[in-house]
């Protein structure tokens, strides 16, 4: 199976200012994948990275909301979080300009896209 990296930034949205992480380059494979499947691999791809630099990830703590990223999330937590708020209509993806609500949505990812997780803090 061919990979690809694409660049991926998590956006927290309704503090009166956007607050949105670099670009980070995730491999994914190429071709068709589902909107949960590119989820899961952005978690994992932030966990990895947050566990071998030793630090909380800001991307994890946008995506449940928090935006003070001050503490180590274990993955299994944020996937669950971010999914019940992609249910809730509280976090979607942009994906070359093309918001995608529902988390089965399947996804055509080329090496040039770019996708944002969506996350709204609702007090």
């Amino acid at each position: 199976m061919s990979m690809n990296c694409v660049a991926v930034t998590t956006h927290l949205l309704g503090l009166g200012n956007e607050l949105r992480t670099a670009p980070s380059l995730i491999p994914l494979p190429t071709g068709q994948i589902s909107a949960r499947q590119l989820l899961q691999e952005h978690v994992h791809h932030e966990l990895s990275q947050s566990q071998q630099a030793n630090i909380p990830s800001i991307a994890l703590n946008y995506l449940i909301a928090k935006p003070t990223p001050n503490t180590m999330i274990a993955a299994e937590h944020v996937r669950s979080q971010a999914e019940a708020a992609f249910r809730a209509g509280d976090c979607w993806l942009m994906l070359d300009g093309v918001a995608v609500h529902n988390l089965d949505t399947p996804l055509q990812l080329q090496p040039q896209s770019r996708v944002g997780f969506m996350r709204l803090y609702q007090r």
